[in-house]
C-alpha cells in the first residue's frame, strides 16, 4: 500500500471512534449461536489464549471471554478501546491493547486469531502474512462479518432515499442499501494461496442467517409510538 492508501485506510477505520458510545449502543451484537459455533468449530480450550484483531467496543470480546477464553484484543482507536476496557473491566482474562495489527509486535503464537467485522480494515498486503506468524501450527484464522440481506429488507427503499441526501457516501460499504455487502470478505482462497506463511491451509466459508429487529418510531398526536421492522 502507498502512504496515501494507508492514510485513507486509517481515516476510515478510525472514524468509528468519533461516535464510540453511540456505535456501542446502536450496533447489534453477534448472535450467541454464531459465537458458540465459532468456538466449537475451532476446538478452543477454556483458558486458552486467542488474539482478537479489531476489538472495537468489545462486542465479540465479551462473548469470547464468557466462553472461558483468555482474549488479547487489539483496537487501534483510543475511544473504542476505552469503551471496550470499561465493558471488560470485570473480566480478568481480557486485555485490551490500543494498537493496530499491522504494527503490533508478535511475541507469542495463538491457537486462534479472530476478527469480527474488522478484517477488511487490515492492510490486505500484510494481514494474512502476519496472521500466519501469529497463529500456531494447526491453529485457525477466523474472520466474521454480519452482512445485511438488502434484497429481503422491507426498509431498503427508505434507506436508499435517505442516502440520496448524502451523495458523498458512495455505495462501497455494507450498510449502504445499494452496496454488495459480502465484497468486504474478499477472495479468501486467492489471498491465502498467495501467502507463503500458511502450510496446506484449509479454507472453510460458512453462512448463518439471523434477523435483526430495528425500532421504527412514529409520532401520533404528540405521542411516540414505537414498533419494529425486521432487517434480515
Amino acid at each position: 500500500m502507498t502512504v496515501s492508501d494507508v492514510r485513507e485506510l486509517d481515516r476510515k477505520r478510525l472514524a468509528f471512534g468519533q461516535v464510540a458510545e453511540l456505535y456501542d449502543r446502536a450496533r447489534p451484537s453477534y448472535p450467541a449461536e454464531v459465537m458458540q459455533g465459532l468456538v466449537q468449530n475451532m476446538a478452543l480450550q477454556a483458558g486458552g489464549p486467542i488474539l482478537e484483531v479489531g476489538a472495537g467496543t468489545g462486542k465479540a470480546t465479551v462473548q469470547l471471554a464468557a466462553r472461558g477464553l483468555r482474549v488479547i484484543g487489539l483496537e487501534p482507536d483510543q475511544e473504542m478501546a476505552s469503551v471496550a476496557r470499561r465493558k471488560c473491566a470485570g473480566l480478568e482474562r481480557v486485555s485490551i491493547v490500543e494498537s493496530d495489527f499491522e504494527h503490533w509486535p508478535i511475541e507469542e503464537s495463538f491457537p486462534a486469531l479472530i476478527s469480527a467485522q474488522a478484517w477488511h480494515w487490515i492492510d490486505p498486503g500484510l494481514r494474512h502474512r502476519k496472521a500466519a506468524e501469529a497463529v500456531s501450527t494447526g491453529g485457525t484464522l477466523a474472520a466474521l462479518w454480519m452482512f445485511p440481506a438488502w434484497e429481503r429488507c422491507a426498509l431498503r427503499e427508505a434507506f436508499s432515499r435517505a442516502y440520496e441526501a448524502a451523495p458523498e457516501l458512495v455505495a462501497d460499504f455494507s450498510m449502504h442499501p445499494d452496496s454488495q455487502p459480502d465484497r468486504l470478505a474478499g477472495d479468501w482462497e486467492h489471498e491465502i494461496a498467495q501467502c507463503a506463511g500458511f502450510q496446506e491451509p484449509v479454507v472453510n466459508i460458512s453462512m448463518h442467517s439471523v434477523r435483526w429487529l430495528v425500532p421504527r418510531t412514529r409520532m401520533r398526536e404528540g405521542q411516540t409510538d414505537e414498533s419494529w421492522d425486521a432487517l434480515a
